[in-house]
């Protein structure tokens, strides 16, 4: 419930205006508001006028700023004057000490330089300087990062130190955040992958006499929030190793913070950038492209390669992509800005492509219900759920509606995943389940689609780094629907990434990372 709604329920029970526990609601429902913008902190300017607007009197805000602090709430810092949710800096605080702790253990024996020559030597064709050094560092290095767009070759870097470290007897753990992006990664790396979920909800990592070396990799590590990053590195023993390799220019996460732009940021973890595109014969052209709208110019043609610009007025966006998708639907997803268009493509998708499939019904309290999902839908889990095996972004399809009982628990049917693990449908799976023809670019996070649809419209969430983002999920085809003035306009915008707040960096720039009262 919002701070407004309880306030009416407080008052009716004759809570005092001045009430310390009222106060300090209202000052942590501020600071929650910043968290959920992405922030993993808070100014007193960014504050004030939402406790302004929830107490409605100055007296009141002085008093509430106060006490929230004795009560713990928060951790000032006096020298900043900032606010810190005591959470988020609880969970800043453990990953900075413990990326710094790998980051003091260097490797430069010789069986390491052999490992690396013999890695190198084995590949059919020649690194370029800059990705034999992104292989030495990260086989020299505890933990260290490989960034780069689209063709910069990280997977092949990946390849040729995975191959050295495996020869050095380590056991290579490899993640990715969604279903899709770990079998992308199997595929281009050869080691068993899994998704975050699956490795939080397996038994920790840690030595044993048997496998004494172990080694973490986290593939598309741009997405990876605070919370989650701290997860992995509360399920690590503090000897394994870790390697994040992603692309600090796309999209922050969906929740707080921005961990792999302030791990590079903060020069304190090896970090190699890779940045040149190999052009390659009859590529897609999308490296290129991507690479091109990354420094802020609009490309000098809007179609080119496996890119297709579709110009087209914003009342038809909906209809194209719809016609588009029906052109291929087993291979495609459509990717918009806002939940708004989304749920009308999604809509407008199913009447077309699935009008007779099977309604998902249920019974909740003797009563039935239905949700307007049929067999044969694409469907995307909006919440994570480690122990169901679900994340925010999860995708699978609806492939039956058929009733049983699992454990004394009724379910009402199964989502397949695209990683091919099924999950059973119970009433607490319901309300984060949504048709997935079209989705936000957000739940694409960390995904890459062989064909995608980009509905492009001018707004808020719609910038520099949306579009860059967007454009780097697809693997071989590329329709973009929308007005080529609204194009040009959203390649010039500067990313609103720039503006999130986020404490990590600087704790990893400090020499010690504990945290100043």
């Amino acid at each position: 419930m919002s701070f407004a709604d309880i306030d009416v329920i407080a008052e009716q029970m004759g809570m005092e205006k001045s009430a310390p526990v009222r106060l300090a609601a209202a000052l942590e429902s501020a600071i929650r508001k910043e968290v959920e913008k992405g922030h993993t902190y808070a100014t007193h300017q960014a504050l004030r006028p939402e406790v302004v607007k929830l107490l409605g009197d100055k007296a009141l805000v002085a008093e509430a700023f106060a006490s929230g602090y004795r009560n713990g709430q928060f951790i000032l810092r006096p020298e900043t004057g900032t606010y810190h949710p005591t959470a988020q800096i609880m969970m800043e605080s453990v990953v900075a000490k413990r990326l710094k702790a790998l980051a003091a253990n260097k490797d430069e024996d010789e069986s390491v330089f052999n490992a690396l020559t013999e890695a190198v030597q084995e590949l059919p064709y020649d690194l370029t300087e800059q990705q034999v050094q992104a292989v030495e560092s990260s086989l020299t290095n505890a933990v260290s990062c490989i960034t780069g767009g689209a063709g910069t070759g990280k997977t092949t870097v990946l390849r040729t130190v995975l191959k050295a470290y495996a020869a050095l007897g380590y056991k290579i753990h490899a993640v990715a955040l969604s279903g899709r992006a770990a079998m992308r990664l199997h595929e281009s790396i050869g080691f068993f992958t899994m998704t975050i979920a699956r490795l939080l909800r397996e038994e920790p990592i840690s030595p044993s006499l048997d496998e004494p070396k172990h080694l973490l990799v986290i593939d598309e590590a741009s997405m990876i929030d605070l919370p989650t990053m701290y997860r992995i590195v509360t399920h690590l023993d503090p000897l394994v190793r870790i390697i994040l390799t992603g692309d600090p220019n796309q999209l922050p996460a969906i929740g707080c913070g921005k961990v792999l732009s302030d791990i590079v940021e903060s020069g304190s973890i090896a970090t190699v950038e890779l940045s040149i595109v190999k052009r390659q014969e009859g590529s897609t052209g999308i490296p290129e492209y991507s690479t091109t709208i990354n420094a802020g110019e609009v490309p000098p043609s809007l179609s080119v390669g496996a890119i297709t610009f579709h110009e087209t007025p914003p009342q038809q966006v909906v209809d194209k992509c719809k016609s588009l998708y029906a052109e291929s639907p087993y291979n495609t997803q459509i990717i918009g800005a806002t939940k708004a268009l989304v749920g009308e493509v999604n809509r407008e998708c199913q009447k077309l492509i699935n009008p007779d499939g099977e309604r998902l019904q249920f019974r909740l309290h003797g009563d039935d219900f239905f949700l307007d999902m049929r067999v044969g839908d694409p469907i995307l889990f909006t919440r994570n759920n480690y122990n169901i095996g679900i994340q925010n972004g999860s995708l699978g399809v609806l492939s039956s509606t058929e009733r049983d009982t699992q454990d004394g628990q009724e379910t009402f049917g199964v989502v397949t995943l695209d990683t091919g693990e099924a999950i059973s449908i119970t009433d607490e799976v319901f309300d984060c389940m949504e048709l997935g023809y079209g989705i936000t670019l957000h739940k694409a996070q960390g995904s890459q689609f062989p064909r995608i649809i980009m509905a492009v419209q001018k707004g808020r969430i719609s910038d520099r780094a949306w579009l860059y983002t967007a454009i780097t999920r697809a693997e071989a085809e590329i329709h973009i629907v929308g007005q080529a003035s609204d194009f040009a306009s959203i390649v010039k915008s500067v990313s609103n990434a720039t503006k999130r707040a986020s404490f990590l960096r600087d704790l990893l720039e400090e020499r010690d990372s504990g945290v100043s009262h």
